[in-house]
């Protein structure tokens, strides 16, 4: 893909000049009036749209993450309706904080999170803005595991691509949907709390945080042995604003008048010119889709459909 010569500040006005009613050339982005914002949201919502249906090179990252041995010395006491775990003779560390806990000892356990660790013998079971109390009996001197079977994506996360634990086993995980992952980690095993080498993983919003905040990966059996996992995945395009005059388009020069028919087409739909919402549908459906169907490049993905309800799933291909 070629490099970009089109900054945002020189589309701006390419667009501006196009659109007649828009304003005279400007010199820069900042102190935007609320017409300049709303052209520069019409670029925003143009590469939102090129990133639904095209894997732009930009868009694509890895990112490698290293995987902690799970954690089982000694024993420990838990209480019904209590968020504190309380260890026999164990060295538990800050890093543990974000873990997952559960009692070994029982036939079944449910799952909880770490969310503090106040010393090297007690722990605090939910989040940090939420305590999860024990909900089984009460028991002093079980066998537990503490693993760390989730993940935490990086803030321009968008979807996944691939998963695949590098060390110490080597395998591709297959990506189950939450509502799968819960049936085969809850229902198909004796155990929820199996420890291993994953083999399958999906996607979560964080508990407990806003729905700005990162996702999660979960993995499934939890981790027994340290290693890592090397996660490609495709990032939210960067959202401009009126601070980023200077910056260059994300796309070459090749393609660039697609994203400028579509931000012209944007704005006439947004200013309500008389025919603006069937302009902009026509690129959303022609130009757009011949975009990304006949301007593919050698690392360009299929275009997926993939919406965020259902993050983690297998794509649909169109």
């Amino acid at each position: 893909m070629a490099i970009s010569t089109y900054t945002l500040l020189s589309a701006v006005n390419i667009v501006g000049f196009r659109c007649n009613a828009f304003k005279q050339k400007l010199d820069t982005l900042l102190n935007a009036d609320v017409a300049t914002d709303n052209m520069i949201e019409c670029f925003n919502s143009v590469f939102r749209e090129i990133a639904k249906v095209k894997g732009l090179p930009y868009l694509v990252k890895t990112k490698i993450f290293p995987i902690a041995a799970s954690y089982t010395t000694n024993t420990v006491t838990v209480t019904n309706a209590s968020a504190t775990v309380t260890g026999s003779g164990t060295t538990w560390v800050s890093a543990m904080v974000g873990r997952s806990f559960a009692v070994t000892a029982a036939s079944y356990s449910a799952i909880y999170e770490i969310a503090d660790r106040p010393n090297a013998t007690t722990l605090t079971l939910g989040t940090p803005t939420t305590p999860q109390l024990y909900a089984e009996a009460t028991a002093s001197g079980v066998s537990y595991v503490i693993a760390q079977d989730k993940i935490t994506l990086p803030d321009d996360f968008n979807d996944l691509i691939s998963v695949v634990l590098s060390s110490p086993d080597a395998r591709k995980l297959e990506v189950l949907s939450p509502s799968r992952f819960d049936f085969q980690r809850n229902m198909q095993r004796v155990t929820p709390h199996s420890t291993g080498t994953p083999s399958w993983c999906t996607v979560y919003p964080k508990s407990g945080a806003a729905p700005t905040d990162s996702w999660q990966l979960v993995l499934d059996p939890m981790p027994s042995l340290a290693g890592s996992l090397t996660l490609m995945y495709r990032a939210a395009p960067t959202k401009f604003s009126n601070l980023d005059g200077g910056l260059y388009l994300p796309i070459g020069d090749e393609s660039i008048d697609v994203v400028l028919d579509g931000a012209r087409a944007k704005w006439r739909e947004t200013a309500g010119v008389e025919g603006g919402m069937a302009e902009w549908a026509n690129w959303q459906a022609n130009v757009l889709a011949r975009f990304a169907a006949l301007d593919t490049h050698q690392a360009d993905e299929m275009a997926y459909i993939q919406p965020a309800t259902f993050r983690g799933s297998q794509p649909s291909r169109i």
